[in-house]
């Protein structure tokens, strides 16, 4: 009962501080640069000229990005009928809140309780992930799928009665991160984490549980129910056009320079607490923790190295593609403070 009791408040606790951090951002804005009127008049267009599936902007085809964000900012238009600086906001703005509550959980799951809730202030304090949480954009979106995806997974790995339904949830979530952005990605990302995670616990035999059919059948459902209307609609074109558009963001030159942006991204988006990064990996491989004898550890450590050094290979250079190892990094510093005496002081609580 008393576990059940810090959920609801830590949960509370966790909405409270979102609505802190973050819903103050909604009221009296203005769509800045150039992508977030792009993206609100793409939802309008959907919204009033019934551009659902083959989404368009200022009146052409627009191939940028698929349409699941649009979708949602369309649907909260509804009520006012048109798109507005708020509504455009708020797939952003829950995605956020939805990421936030999802380390909470996981967090729990690898660690405790207790790591889990700090795991999840963290990361609603990440100066890069609050920045992309109050604009317009589809990158926190994405990161909340690709971290719901890892989660429903582990989820399943460490609970055999309930596995099934875990892991076909974990393909619907890879299914709705690739309608959310940069389509393929989405396997590549959550794929390699749980192949290589399972190689070295020696457990690939596993991988037949995750249902590699249906779950791919549910995963490829989940694109088609955009792409064969949208093809439909608009013919070969479109679809080549947004395959296209996605060759062109992977087909990048690879030199040391993009790990270089990268790393430094990574350290200058998570300040101050990627301070603390050097001290997590020092602890994971030295301080008589092997990652191979705590899988807790080492499922986040896979993370945040396997999804860097993708975006390192294969993507441009844009310090927004690396939402998705945010979470990674907000788990990580969650154990450190929860096995340190900073956290002591909330013991109580737990």
């Amino acid at each position: 009962m008393r576990k059940n009791s810090n959920d609801r408040f830590f949960i509370l606790l966790l909405v409270g501080l979102w609505l802190l951090l973050y819903f103050p951002n909604h009221w009296g804005r203005d769509f800045s640069g150039t992508d977030e009127p792009k993206y609100a008049q793409v939802a309008r267009e959907a919204l009033l000229e019934g551009h659902w599936f083959a989404l368009h902007f200022n009146g052409l085809p627009y191939y940028g990005e698929p349409p699941l964000y649009f979708w949602l900012e369309a649907l909260f238009s509804l009520p006012r009928g048109d798109v507005t600086e708020f509504t455009a906001i708020l797939p952003s703005s829950l995605s956020a809140l939805g990421t936030i509550l999802v380390v909470y959980f996981l967090g729990k799951r690898l660690f405790s309780m207790r790591a889990g809730l700090l795991g999840a202030m963290v990361l609603a304090s990440l100066p890069q992930f609050h920045k992309f949480g109050c604009i317009t954009r589809l990158d926190v979106p994405f990161a909340f799928f690709i971290t719901s995806s890892l989660a429903a997974f582990y989820f399943g790995y460490t609970d055999p009665a309930r596995r099934r339904r875990y892991f076909l949830m974990t393909w619907l979530l890879m299914g709705l991160a690739a309608i959310t952005k940069k389509g393929p990605l989405a396997f590549l990302l959550v794929g390699a984490v749980i192949f290589i995670f399972l190689w070295r616990r020696k457990e690939l035999a596993l991988l037949r549980e995750t249902q590699p059919l249906l779950g791919g059948l549910i995963a490829t459902a989940t694109i088609l129910v955009w792409l064969l209307p949208a093809y439909w609609i608009e013919g070969r074109g479109y679809i080549e056009g947004l395959f296209g558009q996605f060759e062109s963001h992977i087909k990048t030159p690879l030199g040391a320079e993009k790990f270089l942006f990268y790393f430094t991204e990574v350290l200058a988006g998570t300040l101050p607490w990627s301070l603390f990064l050097p001290g997590i990996f020092y602890k994971a491989v030295k301080g008589g923790m092997s990652m191979r004898e705590n899988k807790g550890l080492e499922f986040p450590c896979l993370w945040f190295f396997i999804i860097l050094l993708t975006f390192c290979i294969a993507l441009q250079k844009f310090s927004r593609y690396i939402l998705p190892l945010y979470p990674a990094v907000a788990l990580l510093v969650g154990n450190l403070w929860d096995g340190s005496n900073l956290a002591s002081g909330a013991a109580s609580l737990t």
